[in-house]
């Protein structure tokens, strides 16, 4: 039983450290635009039939494990920053194209762009990755000429795309999503409205990710005390003998 018990508390501790690292990443990101908060989930691992006599249906429990980690795309605030060159979507399925600079594909709501110097004109980039916009047809934009007369219609050149389901989307390390075989392919939506001058901010709620720190800390300092307990207890019993 001690056996069980340490092992149930070691998981404790470690899914619990899982949990303090995604809530620790949201609230790194709380100032981060177009940011989407994640969501831990937690599941309990098998329970096991304890033979009883007097008991016969008591079961124990192998402790909790972090099933996973959801995201959550409900709107942030929109921030007025009366920059052409920065775009917001106003609905929650809505993303930009990023073509990152190894060729890998993601969508990201943070449409703080910028322009950069190429050949004879100027590459719209994301200002959060080192990578370039698409429009709706996957192509770099490239901006030739007097660039203002471009800057103006942003909102109709770049690329607005979403998806069949978003909670089938990857979430990358960095933020942006990948698209995965549950959410679907993207799929150009012109009908989707942008906002030009505009950035949506974190929909991380920094009083509720404190909240929710300081609960899984105390979940994760009581499995650790009851590691300490049982340790405690099989070397009272090893010294017995």
């Amino acid at each position: 039983m001690a056996s069980l018990a340490f092992h149930t508390a070691t998981t404790g501790v470690m899914e619990h450290q899982k949990a303090l690292d995604s809530l620790a990443h949201n609230i790194a990101n709380v100032n981060t635009y177009g940011y989407k908060e994640g969501l831990e989930s937690f599941q309990d691992l098998l329970y096991t039939k304890v033979d009883s006599v007097t008991e016969p249906n008591v079961t124990v429990g192998h402790g909790a494990r972090l099933a996973k980690t959801d995201t959550s795309f409900v709107q942030g605030t929109l921030a007025q920053t009366e920059r052409n060159l920065d775009l917001a979507f106003d609905v929650p399925n809505g993303f930009f194209r990023v073509v990152m600079a190894n060729g890998d594909v993601a969508y990201t709501r943070n449409g703080n762009f910028e322009l950069r110097e190429y050949g004879d004109g100027f590459l719209l980039v994301s200002g959060a990755y080192n990578g370039y916009i698409t429009d709706a047809n996957g192509n770099a934009i490239l901006l030739q000429g007097s660039t203002d007369e471009y800057i103006e219609d942003l909102e109709y050149i770049v690329g607005k795309f979403s998806f069949d389901n978003l909670d089938g989307l990857w979430r990358n390390d960095n933020g942006s999503f990948a698209e995965t075989v549950a959410s679907g392919a993207a799929t150009s939506d012109d009908s989707i409205k942008l906002r030009q001058g505009y950035l949506e901010a974190s929909n991380v709620d920094y009083a509720n990710e404190i909240t929710e720190v300081i609960k899984v800390q105390r979940s994760f300092q009581m499995n650790s005390r009851m590691i300490t307990i049982t340790d405690e207890i099989v070397d009272t019993i090893n010294n017995l003998r």
